[in-house]
């Protein structure tokens, strides 16, 4: 439907058809005498072939005013529609007939319920005849266009709105004033205010009565507030500007004259100190003051949050030990692809003025801050928060206008949240017990912009199997950025480890990442942390060592490597004596000696039963339980049940348990908070932990790991070492008495059986985190011996793939290698050499294969749903008889091997190859045939392309069968850039030409006439992109354009002065009403799009006839039937 689009306002009526038919007409033309433009839709519908209940439904949602009209009978319609439009957030007035008359019982009941009830119902007005309804109807609809006209020109005013939240805006004042012939009023900032305000009363359950009045910069409204006896009458008076004396005074004339019970003042910034002084007191005892925060801290009281963030800042040290970190952000080439790096150092306060300048950008929503483990992005949530807490806390003393109010929420606490609203209220209704009014009152405090939102560790609650959950999640927590709002986000890299998958995911352009969104997706920003410095890396050292260890560790490059890494400084300080006496070095080493030395500085040998080896059991496996569990705290109340189901009868006594409690308490790789949750001091911990069990489990775990192991108590040394499965060496045998029986000592761990491998290390695939560590600590011999038994067992999960991730990081060499039926899923492969291996009727499911060689390799009866096989040599490879998902196809690009989606075409394929490739496609042919670029490719076949003589050849109709997400991006981006060379060309053109100030503001402010401009002087980029390539190359092409631009900007000018003549007035930034209709009209005047539109108005604008004559019939056309009968009565005469 195209009505409201073209200058009319939608108005549903909602009633029972026969019994309220007689209202419908004397309403259309009471609107029509108000000058309100209206398309009512029981008087203007056509026949349609739905059911008529699920087309009205339509017609409510494309409304932009509902009007719900009751009498006697009840109408299950009219409810469903009265429910729909308020689900829907329409305005809805509602009229009911005759005050005291019996009515149907339903109608009745729905009445008390829905409409007058009140906290669930809405403004309502009793009437008895149709001329006296279609009055007040035609005033309430005139009232809420000026007030809706007010307040977003307002909101417009505030600049302080995204660019696309601008436009949206624009676009909806252009429309309401385009529905009357009535100039609205434009907003003042006190319209904002009471915006924002209203926003929070609904969102409190507060009810507004019909009474308001405007006198210059203050509004008076009346709220019904609810107490426990019914409710309070609350005249609340809006002020612009300070809330002065005099305000105080009619605001008690008001509360005396309608007898409310109380009276607020609500300035948006200041309140003089006089009027504090008597507020409350003596004549103004009902009166009560606020400024806008003050007001929302009444039902909005963050103090618990706000303490316990101040405590742990103040528990972690940050204020002291905290170090600026640089960031990066990585700029793309529309075109190629290929990416610029702009970096923020120390000399630009780094990440933290980034993000001060970040917040500081109306047009920015949400940024990811991205970051290799150990990097400091937890800290830097925590020093930013600290910083802005104490720029809020000053503001709230002074009593100026407060910023926004940091909100850290750590989203591994949360990694459970099936959605964000649950999310949100964990954090804000349990574990900080804010009274909020609810999650609403959340919604309302984020999109008033009071809020900035820290969501710490993404990759936390990233599902680790399925990409697509985790795309699902990025959406979840992307809702809460809305025009408003502010989102920082945290990550680790390697959920985007290269540029274009990050951008993929961050710009919505993964299939799938916007299926469910159901707003405009956010503005995103990118940067990824930096490591320290040299000089960073000095100054933290010298804050916990003295000069000689700092010089020591300076002068080794892999310890100074590995501090760059602000998590590995203190590591890297307990590890020196290890490194001093000549052992290797390398990351899951430095953690082996700083771990042993912490743990040996921990324990308290004097009041503990157990050894250094028992400790390390113990944090191996719960390691191992939080990372299986996503919970990455144990609270004490469960370690009973844990040390004995670990260690048995060396733990039945109560006094044993106090000791593992004292020393839980006393170390410092375990931190407890105050509700006695015991998390890892960094998450890196845990996954050092659990490599080294899983290293274990596989039986290959490092000698020099070992000796922690070796460390056990009850071992009898007499005895010739043996060697032990890892759970056999911990759980022991005891004797009667139930104590443990000594063992010989640890010569080396045997690998667990296969089954109890998969469900430990193979319960789900590792991250890059693991895989590194891993990769030190295991022996990559041991790492093939496990996938090669994984064709042994029925369910070996992800066992094979794990495997394989980590082998592979060891060496990329897997040439001849034989695996026939076993399991490599999940595992990442990606530049592998798997050269004349032997992979026969393997799992290959969810295996990244990118860029390997598969030469003479066999696949045949592989497994291959949800792999990723891209850019692969597979020359002589066999590839009969796999299995692929329903909605794929293999096929060979070339000399490759690729997966890709059903339904792709030779261009697609094209684009696979390379972008530039894709856009100098020419033909090819597939199976040995000359194809076109969209004939779709077929599972098995072989496809060359055909590269044109004459470079890039694009077509805009190639986006009627591009298929991949890579080639329709491929192509965009091409058009945006040339898109964006042609706006580059107008603007330098502009800034030359000699142009009044209306004039240039009209363009930078009117689309529509910017619209005419570009059509006029450029071919459509879109449409003609060889045209426009010409003519961007030539410059006497350019010199035309202009020419063409300055002549249609004079027929403007003589068209707006031709208006004044006439009687017309005119006032920037718009024109005027009339001459704004030329636009809207021609813009919308066919349904074929906006091309069509803007040449509409290029036409008219151009017009043989004079600028009088263009003016006089303007200003005839809404009487003749609007522009469009207007230029057409031209064209018969």
């Amino acid at each position: 439907m195209n009505e409201v689009t073209s200058g009319r306002l939608r108005v549903f009526v909602g009633s029972t058809m026969e019994e309220l038919r007689d209202l419908r007409a004397v309403l259309e033309s009471r609107l029509s005498v108000r000058g309100v433009n209206a398309w009512l839709y029981e008087t203007s519908a056509r026949p349609v072939p739905e059911a008529t209940r699920y087309h009205s439904l339509e017609e409510v949602a494309a409304s932009d005013v509902f009007v719900g009209v009751f009498w006697k009978q009840f109408g299950e319609v009219t409810s469903e529609e009265y429910r729909f439009a308020r689900k829907n957030g329409k305005p809805c007035f509602v009229y009911i007939r005759g005050r005291s008359i019996e009515r149907e019982p339903a109608l009745s009941d729905f009445l008390g319920r829905e409409v007058t009830h009140l906290s669930e119902g809405v403004g309502y007005h009793y009437f008895e005849h149709a001329v006296e309804f279609a009055e007040r109807v035609a005033d309430d609809i005139l009232a809420w266009l000026v007030k809706s006209y007010r307040e977003l020109t307002a909101q417009i005013n505030e600049h302080q709105n995204s660019r696309f939240e601008e436009h949206r805006l624009r676009t909806r004042a252009s429309l309401l004033q385009a529905s009357t012939t009535t100039a609205l009023p434009e907003g003042q900032p006190v319209d904002n205010l009471v915006r924002q305000m209203n926003s929070w009363f609904q969102t409190l359950g507060y009810r507004h009565e019909a009474y308001e009045a405007r006198v210059d910069d203050s509004i008076e409204q009346i709220l019904n507030v609810p107490n426990r006896r019914g409710y309070d009458r609350i005249v609340v008076r809006a002020v612009e500007g300070e809330a002065l004396l005099s305000d105080l005074e009619k605001l008690q004339g008001t509360v005396e004259q309608e007898h409310c019970d109380e009276g607020w003042l609500v300035a948006h910034r200041r309140i003089s100190q006089a009027v504090r002084d008597q507020a409350g007191k003596g004549r103004y005892k009902s009166i009560l003051c606020y400024t806008f925060d003050e007001l929302l801290d009444e039902s909005a009281d963050f103090t618990g949050y706000l303490n316990w963030l101040e405590m742990e800042i103040k528990r972690l040290g940050i204020e002291h030990e905290y170090e600026t970190l640089a960031c990066r952000k990585e700029e793309m080439d529309p075109v190629s692809g290929k990416t610029a790096t702009s970096r923020y150092a120390e000399s630009n306060r780094g990440i933290d003025g980034y993000i001060d300048r970040w917040l500081d950008d109306p047009s920015k929503e949400h940024i990811s801050v991205l970051g290799e483990f150990g990097t400091g992005k937890t800290w830097f949530c925590l020093h930013y928060a600290a910083g802005a807490l104490a720029r809020y806390r000053e503001a709230k003393e002074r009593g100026t206008q407060r910023p926004r109010l940091p909100l850290v929420i750590p989203l591994r606490d949360y990694a459970k949240a099936v959605s964000v609203e649950s999310l949100l209220s964990e954090f804000f209704f349990r574990k900080f017990e804010i009274p909020l009014p609810g999650y609403s009152a959340f919604e309302a405090l984020n999109r008033m912009g009071k809020l900035l939102l820290i969501f710490d560790g993404f990759d936390e609650m990233a599902a680790r199997v399925d990409r697509q959950k985790m795309i699902d999640n990025f959406w979840e927590l992307a809702r809460v950025v809305v025009p408003g709002g502010k989102a920082v986000l945290t990550c680790r890299t390697e959920h985007f480890p290269e540029a274009m998958a990050g951008r993929e995911l961050l710009g919505a352009e993964l299939p799938g990442s916007t299926t469910n969104l159901v707003v405009e997706p956010p503005q995103f920003e990118v940067v990824e942390l930096e490591t320290f410095s040299d000089e960073q890396i000095r100054r933290v050292l010298r804050r916990r060592a003295n000069e000689p260890t700092v010089n020591r560790i300076m002068s080794n490059p892999h310890l100074r490597d590995l501090a760059r890494r602000p998590v590995m400084t203190s590591f890297v300080i307990d590890a020196l004596p290890d490194v001093d006496a000549g052992k290797p070095i390398d990351l899951s080493r430095i953690y082996l000696y700083a771990v042993q030395r912490k743990m040996n500085r921990d324990i308290r040998a004097e009041r503990t039963f157990t050894s250094l080896a028992d400790k390390l059991y113990f944090l191996c496996e719960v390691s191992v339980e939080m990372l299986r569990t996503h919970a990455m705290a144990l609270n004490y109340r469960s370690f009973p049940d844990r040390i004995r189901q670990l260690f048995g009868g060396a733990a039945l006594e109560q006094k044993d348990l106090d000791h593992w409690h004292y020393d839980m308490m006393g170390q410092t790789m375990m931190i407890r908070n105050a509700d006695g949750d015991y998390a890892p001091a960094h998450r890196s911990l845990v996954e050092f932990f659990a490599s080294y069990q899983y290293a274990a489990e596989l039986g290959g775990l490092a000698d020099d790991f070992l000796e922690l192991c070796r460390s056990q108590s009850n071992i009898d040394n007499r005895l010739a070492p043996r060697d032990y499965t890892w759970s056999k060496y911990f759980q022991r045998e005891r004797d009667s008495a139930g104590r443990p029986v000594q063992i010989a000592p640890l010569r080396r761990f045997l690998p667990e059986p296969a089954e109890e491998n998969a469900m430990s290390i193979g319960a789900a695939p590792i991250g890059s985190a693991m895989a590194e560590l891993l990769e030190n600590i295991v022996d990559r011999a041991a790492l093939v011996d496990v996938i090669a038994r994984t064709a042994t067992i029925q369910v070996p999960l992800f066992l094979g793939g794990n495997a394989a991730t980590v082998a592979n990081r060891i060496s990329r060499d897997w040439s001849g290698f034989t695996l026939l039926g076993g399991s490599l899923r999940g595992g990442n492969m990606d530049n592998a050499n798997l050269c004349n291996a032997k992979l026969t009727g393997s799992d290959l499911r969810d295996c990244s294969i990118r860029a390997a060689r598969l030469d003479g390799a066999d696949l045949s009866g592989c497994d291959l749903r949800g792999a990723q096989l891209w850019h692969c040599s597979a020359e002589a490879a066999s590839f009969h008889d796999c299995v692929v998902d329903s909605n794929r196809v293999l096929v060979f690009v070339g000399k490759r091997a690729e997966l890709m989606v059903r339904g792709s075409t030779l261009l697609d394929a094209a684009f696979r190859l390379h972008t530039h490739v894709g856009y100098q496609c020419a033909g090819g042919t597939i199976d040995g045939v000359e194809a076109p670029l969209d004939q779709q490719l077929h599972h098995g076949c072989q496809v060359w392309i055909r590269k044109s003589a004459q470079g890039d050849v694009l077509d805009p109709a190639w986006m009627n069968f591009a298929v991949t997400t890579t080639a329709r991006a491929g192509i965009n981006r091409y058009f945006a850039h040339l898109d964006d060379r042609v706006e580059r060309a107008m603007e330098s053109m502009l800034s030359g030409m000699t142009l009044s100030a209306r004039v240039r503001e009209e363009i930078i402010q009117f689309g529509p006439l910017r619209a005419a401009l570009k059509s006029r002087m450029f071919p459509n980029p879109r449409t003609e992109p060889g045209k426009a390539e010409s003519l961007l190359a030539s410059p006497a092409g350019l010199a035309a354009a202009e020419r063409r631009g300055v002549a249609l900007l004079d027929r403007f000018e003589a068209l707006r002065l031709a208006l004044v003549e006439a009687g017309v007035t005119t006032s920037p930034p718009r024109t005027s009403v009339r001459l704004a209709n030329i636009f809207h009209y021609a813009r919308f005047l066919s349904s074929t799009g906006y091309e069509t539109g803007a040449a509409t108005v290029d036409a008219v604008l151009d017009d043989t006839l004079s600028a009088t004559a263009a003016a006089q019939g303007l200003l005839r056309c809404r009487e003749e039937g609007g522009l469009a009968a207007w230029m057409s009565g031209r064209n018969e005469s």
